[in-house]
């Protein structure tokens, strides 16, 4: 994601330089625009150039409360929902840096030793697999069925497209619901543990109905 400021580039199509708040009016105005039920969002795709550099810009507005929001890919083939898949790894990534670092002393490590550090890493990524493993036994999943589900790799990539559908049709109803934006919200759920627990509170009557359907 970049940010909506006054970043020049380099329109593709009109050849001029242009910010990123001028090339989305250009193109929702030339009716560019188009909508992805599966996000319930819109999108518009441009292509332009920056520093030198053939990218994308896709100009994403998620829900009827979401804001427009700029991301930027050297992938000149990926479609959107590709593109949206990508980017949920990301907050993924940030959830895991954020506890590990706040509970599992990740980056502490003082050791001059190279495989020192290296061990450390690996301690404390071991240590949140199990903390997940265990959050999914608290949440009512038995210990076969989890071990049954990591095992099975030909399941792995139906199971994750399973999580994410599930994932953003909660950031989107809540959302709608609150009238706020998607992504800001997320954001929010990454640096806010007490954020987190009231969103959870929120939304665990909907995931009850959605495991027993």
């Amino acid at each position: 994601m970049v940010k909506m400021g006054k970043t020049k580039y380099r329109d593709c199509l009109s050849e001029k330089d242009m910010d990123a708040p001028t090339l989305r009016k250009r193109y929702q105005n030339k009716g560019r625009k188009t909508r992805s039920r599966k996000y319930n969002a819109q999108y518009i795709k441009v292509p332009v150039w920056y520093d030198n550099r053939r990218v994308n810009l896709f100009f994403v507005k998620l829900g009827s409360g979401g804001k427009w929001k700029a991301f930027i890919t050297n992938d000149l083939e990926i479609g959107f929902n590709k593109l949206m898949e990508t980017y949920h790894i990301r907050w993924s990534i940030g959830i895991f840096f954020k506890d590990a670092k706040q509970h599992l002393q990740l980056g502490k490590c003082q050791c001059n030793n190279f495989d020192s550090q290296i061990g450390a890493t690996t301690l404390a990524m071991m240590q949140y697999m199990m903390l997940l493993l265990y959050k999914q036994m608290h949440y009512g999943n038995s210990l076969g069925s989890i071990f049954d589900m990591l095992s099975s790799q030909t399941e792995e990539e139906n199971i994750t497209r399973y999580l994410l559908e599930i994932f953003w049709e909660i950031v989107n109803g809540i959302g709608e619901i609150l009238k706020v934006d998607c992504m800001e919200l997320i954001e929010d759920i990454i640096r806010d543990n007490r954020r987190a627990e009231e969103i959870m509170r929120i939304i665990s009557p909907a995931l009850e109905k959605k495991r027993a359907a």
